[in-house]
This record gives structure tokens, sequence and C-alpha cells, in this order.
């Protein structure tokens, strides 16, 4: 007992310590010198890699994973999906609404019995929840999207005319369920001709520029003053190109399949970091890919971050929503270069 409060006064005290408003860290060497520590070393750092940041624990809203339906490449089923089919079919079909995906989907329906997809999904009951996907059909139908417990019963549901011959964005708001945080999403359809959908999405309502609401309360508080990017692990992966995922949200390469630490989407990519670090007021920190990258790249991206529009990636900056350069001061090379040091001097 004497140990556990003693444990809880040490707890409480460095709690004290490192949140106080004004606190200072200093640093003295053996010739008596005395040097403050830069408050630019208060930050952290995007990691893409495991679903940190696309799970449902993670730093952007979406709830959903393999939006595109694209990770269909293991004993041809769907690493995130699962499809209810007895009552009629589902085709998996190259390309779609995203051009840089695998994959769409093609749902066709007998006896007007529903055939669909549905994942597994985590809500807040804070806050109701924003869904879209891309439709289209030769024909004029319908389709539903539902919640379902655990045990498959239904929570609510909505319903969608599906009424293009191309693709079309479809938008709805499904309630607030409160004291429930998992759950069923489900697209089911009940039509005799093919309906065709890609790029899913469900992110809750209160979110902040995409980011979850618990962390835009976490980074209120804690007020870093710099945040690094594009991780850890990924950033020197073959999958961290700047250039893939600036665009739409949902016209970005799919999927991007990391083998052991997980597939990734780059739904939080440059364009929304670089919102969020003006949100907060940090400064960003661009890490430029070493192992598998160019320094032709390197330079495309500090073109695109830093000149104004006359330049090719400037302008390039501009039609993503930005005159104005960002004006990121700080760049690195690689992520975690311990090994190879003559080359990395090099």
């Amino acid at each position: 007992m004497r140990n556990t409060l003693l444990l809880i006064c040490i707890l409480l005290l460095s709690t004290r310590i490192i949140f106080a408003e004004k606190s200072k860290i200093h640093i003295t060497n053996s010739k008596n010198n005395d040097f403050e520590v830069n408050l630019m070393n208060n930050g952290g750092f995007i990691e893409l890699l495991m679903d940190f940041t696309n799970g449902f624990m993670g730093l952007w809203a979406q709830e959903l994973l393999d939006r595109g339906v694209d990770d269909y490449t293991y004993n041809k089923t769907f690493n995130k999906w699962e499809i209810f089919s007895e009552n009629g079919r589902v085709d998996i079909i190259k390309g779609g609404y995203n051009k840089k995906g695998k994959y769409h989907i093609g749902l066709n329906s007998k006896n007007g019995l529903p055939v669909g997809i549905s994942q597994k999904v985590h809500l807040t009951d804070r806050s109701s929840h924003h869904s879209y996907f891309y439709a289209m059909c030769n024909e004029t139908v319908k389709v539903k999207i539902l919640l379902l417990d655990t045990n498959y019963k239904e929570l609510t549901s909505s319903e969608i005319e599906i009424n293009s011959k191309s693709w079309k964005k479809y938008e709805l708001d499904l309630p607030i369920i409160k004291g429930l945080s998992k759950c069923i999403f489900k697209l089911e359809y009940s039509g005799f001709t093919v309906a065709y959908f890609d790029e899913f999405s469900l992110m809750p309502n209160d979110n902040v520029l995409g980011i979850r609401k618990e962390y835009s309360d976490f980074f209120e508080y804690w007020k870093p003053s710099i945040l690094r990017y594009p991780g850890g692990w990924f950033a020197d992966s073959e999958f961290a190109r700047w250039s893939e995922c600036i665009y739409d949200i949902d016209s970005r390469i799919s999927p991007n399949n990391f083998g052991f630490a997980g597939y990734q989407r780059l739904d939080f990519s440059f364009e929304e970091y670089i919102k969020i670090c003006r949100r907060f007021s940090m400064e960003p920190l661009i890490t430029v890919n070493y192992e598998n990258g160019s320094t032709k790249e390197a330079a495309e991206w500090i073109e695109y971050a830093n000149s104004d529009t006359n330049t090719f990636y400037g302008y390039q900056r501009y039609l993503n929503g930005s005159y104005e350069p960002y004006r990121v001061k700080y760049w690195e090379i690689g992520n975690e270069q311990w090994y190879k040091p003559e080359i990395y001097a090099e």
C-alpha cells in the first residue's frame, strides 16, 4: 500500500513538472557552459504504417480501411471487406472511379434479394457520422447503407437512389448511436441490373480538418512546436512518393501494401499535414526519401512547398488550392540512417 501511494505521488509530481506552463530545460557541460534547450525539440512525428494513422486508433478520422476495395490479393478475398453474394453476384472489376486504384465492385441481385459488402468499424457515440461512396448504374436503382450491431441486428439504415450512368458521389449522414463503439457498416443492393461502387468513406462529423476530435483536443493541450512528416519507417519506403498523394483524396494511389507493416492508404498526406500544422501553429519538418527516393524528387517537393506559382510545381500547389507558398523551413534527409554512413554523407 505504501509503495502504491509513493508511486502515485511520484506520477503526480512528474505530471506537474512535464506540463508546467513555463518549464525550461538547461544543459550544463563540463566547462560549466549553460545551454537552454530550444522549444523546437517539443514535438512529434506522424507514422504512416500499421494503421497508426488510418486505423480506429489513428490520427485520421476515417473509420473504413481499404476504402477503394483494392486490397484483393490474398487467397482471392478482401483483407478488410466481407462479401455477401448468396443472393446474386459480386464482381471484382479492374479500374473504377479512382484511376490509381486497382479495383471496384459490381453488384447484381437475383430474385430481388440483397447482395453487397460489409466491414466491421469503430464509431464514436459523441457525434453523427458522414458517409459517402462513388457509384454508377445504367438504370435508376436504390441501395441501402446500414449500421448493424456485432450480432448483425439493424441499428439504422438509409436508402439512396443511384441515378447516374457515370461515376457520381453519393453522401449521407448517419445518426449518433449512444453506448456503442463497435458495429458493422454494410452496403446492400437488391437490383437486377449491375450497379458499380468505389471509394467508400465513413467519418465522425466532429473531426477537425480530418483528424479525430480527441487528437485535436490533445494538440490543443500539448501545443507541440514542431511536427515531423511522413514517418518513421514510411519516410524511406518505396511507397513514400509525395507526388502521389497531393491531389483529390479519393484519387490517390491504392493500395499501398507494406507486407509485415500492413496496408495503408494515404488519406493523411502532405496537404492535410500542412493544414494541421497551420491549425495548431506547429513548424513542419519534412523527411525526404533517402532509401528509395532521389535528389530530383526531393528538389521537386521543395519547389512544390516553397516556390511561387511561376514554377511547375508551385503552380501545381496553386491548382491544389494554395497560391501562397508553405514556406517549410526544416528538411531532413531520410529516417534513422545509422548504417552506410559513407553513402549517406555522399
